[in-house]
């Protein structure tokens, strides 16, 4: 048998802090092109929270009215053209997701012995941190994503949405340029105006 490997030597754990967690991930030095935006500061819910949308009303202007407007299938939907291009670089039709608003409740699929469970799961539990890491995603998409875990999760469980563009870049065969840019400065103002979103 071969001599077991030397083990590396541990790196010094951080300090723990007010809740006695210790930090073992300690955050990296950015890099050359690493853009960071911080969230609405002190942003915790909008108006509106309760159950379903527990950070409030998302995603509406000072009207009342959707800031992302769906937008309508052409009539020529149903062509096998426009199914290829709707489906170009995804496994999904993108085009149908635009169609679709960002702010929506889906129905509750769970088994009911599922739903038994949850209503006896601990009430009072430690906030969480969730990274979404996206590469060439349509924005319809994340923003949807993002909305439903800020509806779906209580405002004491949440610590803040991180989202991660890796490397999101237009091609021609796979990203349209059309698409890249809706991941660019229109998704950087809207997510300013959610809770938690940075």
């Amino acid at each position: 048998a071969s001599p077991a490997s030397p083990a590396s030597p541990a790196s010094p754990a951080s300090p723990a802090d007010e809740s006695g967690i210790f930090d073992n991930a300690p955050r990296p030095p950015t890099r050359p092109g690493d853009v960071e935006h911080d969230a609405a500061p002190d942003l915790e819910a909008l108006p509106g929270a309760g159950p379903g949308h527990w950070h409030g009303k998302l995603g509406l202007g000072p009207d009342g009215m959707p800031l992302v407007k769906p937008t309508p299938l052409p009539s020529n939907s149903d062509s096998d053209e426009f199914k290829r291009q709707a489906h170009m670089g995804q496994c999904y039709n993108a085009a149908k997701s635009d169609s679709m608003p960002l702010d929506r409740q889906a129905p509750d699929t769970r088994p009911e012995i599922c739903k038994m469970r949850h209503r006896s799961y601990p009430k009072d539990l430690q906030r969480a941190s969730v990274v979404i890491v996206f590469h060439n995603e349509v924005a319809s998409i994340l923003l949807r994503s993002v909305h439903s875990v800020l509806n779906q999760s209580p405002q004491g469980l949440l610590q803040e949405i991180i989202l991660v563009d890796d490397a999101s870049v237009a091609d021609p065969g796979r990203f349209t340029q059309e698409r890249w840019q809706k991941l660019q400065s229109p998704l950087e103002d809207y997510l300013k105006k959610l809770p938690k979103v940075r």
